[in-house]
């Protein structure tokens, strides 16, 4: 007995589809442009933005015409950010890079400043601060570390600025200095020559983050 040919129906499989994977390019007044999908009000769903310079300055997901979910975003500074972002800011998981001056901050981001933990790389001081943020300042428990002398400072820290009771440790993790800081200036007996000049970073240069992102 001949088996019959059965019809499949493949045009309702293939039509979500071909929806999902159109694309197309969208021109703003200012010369800047979107290309990639759109969701059913015609807004970005998941594409490439560029600048009219044709410069990538987003590249990533968006719901309801902003960034939101996984993303990239590239600033006019050189400045970038590769992480989560939710309601047009960045927020989650994710790392933040300077192009003036190479310093990387990784971790937990809440409406466009890191809060929560984090770790904020210095290459030009050789020196890495692992700790809590809050609004994008340094702001309870951290550790710095001085990669060159391996030295190791634990403090607390508040608006950015070591703030308490705080231990220097040498590389044999031996102490060095014991003390308390007040917005980053240090009390105590200075044991090693050079903690004046190690600690004339928290004053000179505060773990005080000025990101910028510009909402989508």
């Amino acid at each position: 007995m001949a088996v019959k040919d059965q019809f499949i129906p493949v045009v309702p499989l293939l039509l979500p589809f071909l929806c999902l994977s159109s694309s197309l390019t969208y021109y703003y007044g200012d010369g800047s442009y979107y290309t990639g999908s759109v969701d059913g009000d015609g807004r970005p769903r998941e594409g490439v933005a560029y600048s009219r310079e044709d410069v990538v300055r987003y590249n990533g997901s968006w719901l309801g015409g902003l960034y939101h979910g996984d993303g990239s975003w590239y600033g006019e500074g050189g400045e970038s950010y590769q992480g989560q972002f939710r309601g047009g800011e960045a927020s989650g998981r994710g790392v933040w890079t300077s192009g003036e001056t190479g310093e990387r901050l990784v971790g937990q981001f809440e409406n466009g400043a890191v809060s929560g933990e984090a770790v904020w790389y210095r290459p030009g001081a050789g020196v890495r601060l692992e700790g809590e943020f809050k609004r994008g300042h340094a702001h309870g428990p951290g550790v710095v570390y001085w990669a060159d002398a391996g030295y190791r400072l634990s403090s607390p820290f508040k608006k950015g600025y070591p703030h308490g009771q705080a231990e220097l440790y040498f590389p044999n993790n031996t102490l060095a200095w014991a003390g308390r800081f007040t917005n980053g200036a240090a009390g105590g007996d200075n044991k090693v020559e050079q903690v004046e000049d190690m600690f004339s970073l928290f004053t000179d240069q505060p773990f005080r983050s000025k990101i910028r992102f510009w909402k989508s």
